[in-house]
């Protein structure tokens, strides 16, 4: 893969702002690394972690997938997702909450999945993957928090090294977790130049001025392999289309390199 890198490179470099790529070719173990120990704020691209967490509780025994939740309108906070406009009172199951989580990143859904598994669970279980420099310190939405100085960051290499590890099956469900991510409806970012039936189990993320995606890509057709892990993650971006479109094409550009390979 070290043919792509000024190609790459170039597309990265013309974004402005930061920009970390860590791209892993699954069979070869070859990687291109711009940026892979820059620290980001996480956005969305956390969520991930809080799935992880949840399946290793239910390996645990310490919750199942069918434990139910009361959703209260205290709960609720704003940004993507769909419970912001349904009703309080309605009951959830964890595999509700984890769908919603990942399909659509709601963030509501995100912190009812907190309130249960512990927000401090996940940090210590993060740690415990190696996933050292990245920190989940608050909710989703909790302005408090904030005002504190309390943030949630990732770093690409980090990333890759959690999806990584589902690919291996090192973490407990971790096929269920690529099935769930291969849902995720946003395919603006990595997905962006792929046909909707390619398989990419992925999770974007964005914040003011940060478009992130994360995510393993699939070959094509009836029985799809994994191939490479792809980790974008930018900040201090000014035009945020454009940023999703290099995103998508730097996606692209390693495919087709790797399957034409």
């Amino acid at each position: 893969m070290k043919e792509l890198r000024p190609k790459l490179w170039g597309i990265a470099s013309r974004l402005g702002g930061t920009v970390g790529l860590v791209i892993q070719h699954l069979e070869s173990g070859e990687e291109l690394l711009l940026h892979p120990d820059e620290v980001f704020p996480a956005a969305s691209v956390i969520k991930i972690a809080i799935l992880a967490e949840a399946m290793r509780q239910v390996e645990a025994g310490i919750l199942t997938l069918n434990t139910t939740v009361r959703l209260a309108a205290k709960d609720v906070v704003g940004g993507s997702g769909v419970l912001l406009e349904l009703h309080p009172g309605l009951e959830l199951t964890m595999e509700d909450l984890l769908r919603l989580m990942i399909v659509v990143s709601d963030n509501t859904a995100s912190n009812l999945l907190l309130n249960r598994l512990w927000l401090e669970n996940v940090a210590l279980s993060m740690t415990k993957w190696g996933l050292t420099a990245s920190k989940i310190r608050r909710k989703f939405f909790d302005y408090t928090a904030r005002a504190m100085g309390l943030e949630n960051f990732i770093t690409p290499r980090e990333m890759a090294r959690l999806l990584g590890m589902m690919v291996r099956g090192e973490l407990p469900h971790s096929q269920a977790m690529l099935d769930l991510l291969a849902r995720c409806q946003d395919r603006s970012k990595m997905a962006l130049y792929f046909p909707e039936e390619q398989r990419i189990a992925h999770k974007s993320g964005e914040i003011e001025g940060v478009r992130h995606d994360v995510g393993v890509v699939y070959s094509a057709g009836e029985a799809p392999r994994a191939l490479f892990i792809f980790c974008a993650l930018t900040k201090d971006q000014a035009n945020v289309v454009a940023t999703d479109q290099a995103i998508g094409r730097l996606c692209r550009l390693v495919y087709e390199h790797i399957w034409q390979a």
